[in-house]
């Protein structure tokens, strides 16, 4: 295979990767997002995405990794933050992905992203793969990566085949929730779906939400950020649920490559009899549907709660009021999802961090940033 010399924001970097195109803070190139999705790629490492990210203090390096033989043998969304002299942490969220049929050149693609990272002065480099990454999941442990990484994305989700009729997704919700959705209809929830004026309505719900359970909330300008970036291509929505005029429950979403995501929840904690929150999980199924998508993902489960419904194990009691729970009164099938990994690329670094990262790993900071990530 003849390699490629390809630059990376006007550096030189060696062999096969380059850049799509220019940095995202202007007009992101169109064929980015054609190569994720053709790779059966999420949102998180879409332009729109991309434009968000950088907006809210981070740098966003799109990469393609190409032979002149063999094409485009991968891509991945660099995502990093600098800490001055120190350099930069990096993470990949739901990749890198692999063009369909170039699995064999997992390591490849992510020796070169490696190389490009370190050209970027990126110290510390988190990577959880896409959906069915296997392949992606064994170069990363041949590398040295530990899979002990905080969580950038969920690792479980349930998916709902928007395929089906809506009678059929009816009758696959556990009774609870189809009488939740009957009595908010007859009880005169209004449902209505929501423009940039409602950012702040959306941020107050789901701030009363996060206190409730104990998490950060996201930022309003997290919020406005996104809803900006995403919106011009009808990749984001909210969807409220109102008593006499008044929101008390919303859902945003967004849409990539077909698949529809419920991202961020939200809910005063007042009216609970009239069930604002599985009217609109109901709205946001029938908008995926009406939109085209083909599947509906829940925005993430605890992992040993997808594990007990794959092996037909019975929930715990502890369990059946959880987060989790509710989302699965909605059906969809559980999967579980690569783990995130880990690595310290400048070698006589990783003793340090690696004892930096195990401190944070026990502070409420911590929790806080990657629960960010998570929802990012």
């Amino acid at each position: 295979m003849t390699p490629l010399a390809p630059t990376l924001e006007g550096r030189a970097i060696p062999r096969r990767i380059r850049t799509t195109g220019q940095p995202l803070d202007g007009s992101p190139p169109l064929s980015w997002d054609a190569m994720v999705a053709a790779a059966d790629g999420d949102i998180v490492q879409s332009s729109a995405w991309a434009t968000a990210k950088r907006a809210l203090g981070f740098e966003a390096h799109p990469m393609t990794v190409r032979d002149r033989e063999d094409g485009v043998l991968g891509c991945a969304l660099l995502l990093l933050r600098r800490f001055g002299p120190l350099g930069a942490v990096g993470y990949i969220a739901r990749g890198p992905l692999l063009a369909p049929g170039a699995e064999a050149h997992s390591a490849l693609v992510l020796d070169e992203i490696e190389r490009a990272a370190r050209r970027l002065a990126v110290r510390h480099l988190v990577v959880q793969p896409a959906a069915g990454g296997r392949a992606m999941a064994e170069a990363l442990a041949l590398r040295g990566y530990t899979a002990d990484a905080p969580e950038v994305a969920p690792s479980a989700t349930l998916l709902i085949d928007l395929t089906q009729t809506a009678d059929d997704l009816l009758g696959a919700m556990s009774s609870s929730a189809r009488r939740s959705i009957r009595q908010a209809q007859r009880r005169g929830v209004w449902l209505r779906h929501g423009d940039a004026s409602d950012l702040e309505t959306f941020h107050r719900l789901h701030a009363a939400t996060a206190a409730r359970r104990g998490f950060a909330p996201m930022s309003i300008d997290y919020l406005r950020r996104h809803w900006e970036a995403l919106r011009p291509a009808g990749a984001v929505e909210m969807i409220f649920a109102c008593h006499e005029g008044t929101p008390f429950a919303a859902v945003w979403l967004t849409a990539f490559a077909g698949t529809a995501t419920a991202r961020l929840s939200g809910w005063t904690g007042e009216w609970s009899h009239l069930h604002g929150g599985a009217a609109c999980e109901w709205e946001a199924i029938r908008w995926a549907k009406e939109a085209g998508c083909r599947l509906y993902d829940a925005g993430g489960v605890d992992a040993a709660f997808a594990r007990m419904i794959l092996a037909g194990t019975p929930i715990p009691e502890t369990m059946l009021r959880s987060p989790s729970a509710y989302k699965a009164a909605f059906g969809g099938r559980a999967v579980l999802l690569p783990r995130a990994w880990q690595r310290t690329l400048n070698p006589l670094a990783r003793p340090l961090v690696r004892g930096l990262m195990a401190g944070l790993a026990r502070s409420d900071r911590l929790r806080a940033c990657v629960e960010r990530l998570r929802k990012g």
